[in-house]
């Protein structure tokens, strides 16, 4: 494999602000004495096959915590997999601009190049699906290259596994109903009914040397990120009767 430079363009990792990354959960981050653990490996999997949206969307949450205002996040992907949508990205919080995606059709080769490129990134995203008896040699290599990088390493799989890991933590995400009242109503005015804040049900399956089996409910609020109309899917309704429109028509008994 040719061994390649980060662009120049990229930053070094920022430092966390703390010795943990809050999760934003604050039932969650108090278990965990703070939140994760920042340089090391955390698996993260659906709880269903209908769930990979919900858990991609709580790796990019944990990504753009630990990039924070200048650092950058390398996401590695299978081609054949549904890309992830910028804005969607951009609305949980992590800048698309400062996120590099990489394309690799076999797991060994996307793990190579989280290997090389992992040390120009503060946050890494790893889309990985392995036979059980791989997964813990290759949890391995990422735990060890999170510590020498002192970047954050999320493993992002397809489906949830019980196979022996390395990982500092071991997650099975799974999405959750809206609560009301709704902070991003579909049309502006008091009563207006939409969306609410996006929730998460995690539940932490394994964490090294803490108890387990926990659920929590994450709400992503919106934040200065998110522009307050992002959640609009429809525009108000208007009334366009003839007789409000200030048209002549025909009335529904002459027709």
């Amino acid at each position: 494999m040719t061994r390649f430079a980060p662009p120049p363009t990229l930053h070094p990792p920022p430092s966390p602000a703390g010795p943990r990354l809050p999760t934003g959960q604050p039932e969650a981050d108090r278990h965990l004495s703070g939140g994760l653990k920042p340089h090391a490996l955390h698996e993260l999997a659906p709880a269903t096959p209908a769930a990979s949206a919900a858990a991609a969307a709580f790796a990019a949450r944990l990504a753009a915590r630990a990039a924070g205002t200048c650092g950058h996040v390398l996401w590695c992907r299978p081609p054949a997999r549904p890309a992830p949508f910028p804005p969607g990205l951009a609305g949980l919080g992590l800048d698309p601009a400062r996120t590099l995606f990489a394309e690799a059709p076999e797991p060994t080769q996307r793990l190579m190049a989280l290997e090389e490129a992992a040390p120009a990134f503060a946050a890494v995203v790893a889309e990985l699906d392995l036979p059980p008896a791989l997964r813990m040699l290759a949890s391995r290599r990422l735990q060890l290259l999170a510590e020498r990088t002192r970047a954050l390493v999320l493993w992002l799989a397809r489906t949830p596994c019980d196979s022996p890991s390395a990982a500092e933590t071991r997650w099975r995400i799974a999405p959750e109903p809206c609560a009301l009242p709704a902070l991003r109503p579909l049309f502006p005015g008091p009563g207006g009914v939409g969306l609410g804040p996006r929730r998460l049900r995690l539940e932490l399956v394994r964490a090294r040397g803490l108890p387990a089996g926990y659920c929590w409910i994450l709400e992503m609020a919106d934040d200065a990120t998110l522009p307050p109309a992002a959640g609009a899917v429809a525009a108000a309704l208007a009334d366009r009767s003839p007789e409000a429109c200030g048209t002549p028509g025909r009335s529904a008994a002459a027709a």
